[in-house]
């Protein structure tokens, strides 16, 4: 996790800005495994610091999972439209 500081002086806005980037690796990576703790409580913990300083953002891959359900609005999908004769021959 590597946090930004923004400057509520140095950009003239009218509170400090914190600014999160984070990786999670998935649970099935190696990786994963170096964490010693939740890497979701740490996430959590440190933006309950932030957040009494200033204006917090969150951005980067965490990896997330939804399951067996969509993680989109399938009533929005569009059909694709069935072709009767193959394209180029």
């Amino acid at each position: 996790m590597v946090w930004l500081k923004l400057d509520k002086y140095f950009f003239n806005i009218e509170s400090d800005m914190y600014l999160g980037v984070t990786y999670v690796a998935p649970e099935s990576s190696p990786i994963h495994n170096i964490y010693n703790d939740n890497i979701f409580k740490l996430i959590e913990a440190d933006i309950v610091s932030f957040k009494k300083l200033g204006k917090v953002f969150l951005t980067g891959e965490f990896n997330s999972r939804v399951g067996r359900k969509y993680d989109f609005d399938r009533r929005k999908m569009t059909r694709r439209p069935k072709y009767t004769r193959r394209l180029n021959g």
